[in-house]
């Protein structure tokens, strides 16, 4: 009985060790596919940083010539203004030497009249 008890108990201890076995490969194979799922996510989290990182300095570069832009057009602005303020100067005194003129046109042609000889009959 001896020997039969033995043989049993090297039975259940073979069979307790393939189960084993097979839960260690089974165990060691999802660890390793977890492992490439969590290798798949920090290489995709890496190249969705690096995306936004260039598209920071995109937006930083884009936000820098939009303030350059603001600038030259303000720039612009002021001196359109100038232009404009200077432009109804001139108008002002073109329109005054107008007047002078016509005064003058008159006064002359006045004068001429006066001192034109009168036609004798």
């Amino acid at each position: 009985m001896n020997e039969q008890l033995r043989q049993k108990l090297l039975v259940t201890l073979a069979i307790s060790n393939v189960v084993l076995l097979i839960a260690a490969a089974g165990s060691c194979s999802g660890s390793h596919r977890q492992k490439l799922a969590k290798d798949k996510e920090l290489y995709t989290r890496i190249e969705i940083e690096e995306k936004l990182n260039k598209m920071m300095q995109e937006i930083k570069a884009l936000e820098a010539k939009i303030q350059e832009k603001d600038k030259t057009l303000e720039e612009e602005h002021k001196a359109r203004t100038e232009i404009s303020k200077l432009l109804n100067q001139e108008r002002l005194l073109t329109q005054g030497l107008k007047e002078e003129l016509s005064k003058l046109a008159n006064v002359t042609a006045t004068e001429n009249a006066r001192l034109a000889p009168t036609p004798k009959n």
